[in-house]
């Protein structure tokens, strides 16, 4: 456990880096450009490289993992033809790829952005050619990833966003000057810097290239009948990227550009809190699950779900709580006006009831492929479309792009619900009741948090107190998270919350065995505490 909760850390850390320098980029794209036409052009161009960015990572990087464990344990020569089998099968599915999207771009954009007129559309369909060939860099740092990650090897993955940060930034500094086709160009060359900087690591696990493709390894067998149920279940829910982007393309300009900064500002917890837990339990689950040590496996499902909880239920207060002033303190500079701030706070404002939901359902989806289970999320997903799609067309005209971001976040919370139900039943001996006793017992500290930094907020910490600079802004939103995580650490205990007590029961033990220079404070954790375990495993 204490392995784990250091590559938590670790990836903690570097996420923070890679979440502020994407924060930079996204600042800076709006300081330059704005909630503009030429921003929503760009937006609407990145759409299906996007789209299929999250299709492929999730996918590949989802499939590869249990395969690339069992093909490395198995033998070393038959691994290595593996590996470079399916880079090879990457490399020539990006091919088509790019191909077919460039000469189909005219008939493809105008699907995704209707509502354009033709010059801000002509710019769209150019822009997306040239930001096409990111797609080979999108499946490699994806192949990368997994293979890496499969070798318990978090390092150099987690570390991928920072060089897209940094050269994204650069080149919307370039294209300011020098027109938005360096935007494209430069998003490509980012993409390809996430590719390029997990190399050495692979070079490292001695990973030498070789060009072959032997389709008739058994562990191509077995990424075949993963990889197509994957690829759907992950497409389906990427689409709703996609629904939103056609039916904001009708409202009026900017509320594309509204709701992609909303998005980018979520992006943060999902980045720092929900990733690093996922991306490191999720090889455990894999391993527990195929070794058949189900009791294993059912502990590490159980702690995911409440560790996530513990974190992203009072994240999604604070946004709740604090959307206008987040927006502000992120974007409002240069031609992103107070207006833009109105339009991308009300977007963010129902995103953030999606917050833990979003993370919920990639880990529990997660869970499902480690049991080699991927039609159960397949089949999730392919229903949330549809629900997603019809609370869009509902609530986009009363709520305007209010109602997109409001839609997905429903079909986020619907979509983890329907995965947990299905999850517990595949062990009719478990009951979920301890777990769900936990997680209300942090909506009501949540609440209570909630409440009392809206009174803080609004009487003590004004948006004047500490000035209206980014320094004062970032000062209060600090001051103000600071404080509302104690409200929210007080409320638990209060409630007898088991995670923060077995959290607190962790910390005393390891001061002990610090002192005593004995390893009990770690036993006592792991046999007896368990992340509050002794309550959640009562089912056992």
């Amino acid at each position: 456990m204490l392995r784990i909760l250091r590559w938590v850390g670790v990836i903690a850390l570097l996420a923070i880096v890679s979440k502020v320098l994407g924060f930079g980029r996204e600042a800076s794209l709006a300081a330059l450009f704005g909630a503009s036409g030429t921003t929503d052009a760009y937006l609407a161009a990145m759409t299906v490289p996007y789209l299929l960015f999250g299709i492929v990572n999730m996918s590949i990087e989802t499939a590869v993992i249990p395969i690339f464990s069992a093909a490395r344990s198995e033998s070393d020569e038959d691994y290595q033809r593996l590996v470079w089998t399916i880079f090879h099968l990457i490399f020539a599915a990006s091919v088509v790829l790019v191909v077919v999207g460039t000469v189909f771009a005219p008939a493809w954009v105008p699907r995704i952005v209707p509502g354009f007129p033709p010059e801000r559309m002509r710019l769209a369909v150019w822009l997306s050619r040239l930001l096409l060939p990111m797609l080979f860099f999108q499946g490699f740092a994806a192949w990368a990833k997994g293979l890496l990650q499969s070798r318990q090897q978090f390092l150099a993955p987690a570390a991928a966003g920072i060089p897209f940060n940094l050269i994204s930034m650069m080149f919307i500094l370039v294209a300011a000057r020098w027109g938005a086709d360096w935007l494209a160009i430069g998003t490509v060359l980012a993409m390809a810097g996430q590719f390029v900087i997990q190399i050495p690591a692979l070079y490292r696990e001695g990973l030498r290239y070789r060009l072959v493709a032997d389709l008739k390894l058994r562990g191509l067998r077995d990424a075949a009948r993963i990889i197509p149920p994957v690829l759907i279940g992950v497409g389906a829910e990427q689409f709703n990227f996609v629904v939103n982007r056609i039916l904001a393309s009708g409202l009026a300009a900017g509320r594309i550009s509204a709701l992609n900064f909303a998005e980018r500002s979520l992006g943060l917890s999902q980045g720092i809190v929900g990733l690093p837990l996922i991306n490191v339990l999720y090889s455990e689950l894999a391993r527990h699950a195929a070794s058949g040590d189900m009791k294993q496996f059912w502990k590490y499902v159980e702690r995911g779900l409440l560790l996530i909880g513990f974190c992203t239920l009072p994240i999604m207060a604070y946004v709740l709580v604090l959307a206008p002033d987040i927006t502000r303190m992120l974007f409002q500079r240069g031609v992103f006006t107070a207006s833009d701030t109105a339009l991308t706070s009300y977007a963010l404002f129902f995103y953030a009831f999606g917050i833990p939901f979003l993370i919920w359902r990639d880990f529990l989806s997660r869970a499902f492929y480690s049991l080699q289970d991927a039609v159960t999320p397949l089949k999730n997903g392919l229903w949330m479309v549809a629900l997603n799609v019809a609370l869009n067309l509902l609530l986009i005209r009363p709520l305007s792009h209010g109602g997109l971001a409001l839609g997905n976040s429903m079909g986020a919370a619907c979509g983890t619900i329907g995965l947990f139900i299905r999850l517990y039943r595949r062990n009719s001996e478990r009951s979920s009741r301890a777990v769900l006793v936990s997680l209300a017992r942090m909506a009501t500290a949540s609440a209570a948090m909630a409440w009392c930094l809206h009174s803080l907020a609004l009487h003590w910490l004004t948006t004047r107190s500490l000035g209206v600079g980014l320094v004062g802004q970032c000062a209060r939103l600090l001051l103000l998270a600071s404080t509302a995580a104690l409200i929210y650490l007080a409320a638990s205990w209060l409630l007898r919350s088991p995670e923060l007590i077995a959290a607190c029961n962790f910390a005393i033990d390891r001061m002990r065995a610090r002192r005593t220079a004995m390893p009990q404070g770690q036993a006592s954790f792991e046999c007896s505490q368990q992340f509050g375990q002794d309550q959640v495993m009562e089912a056992d």
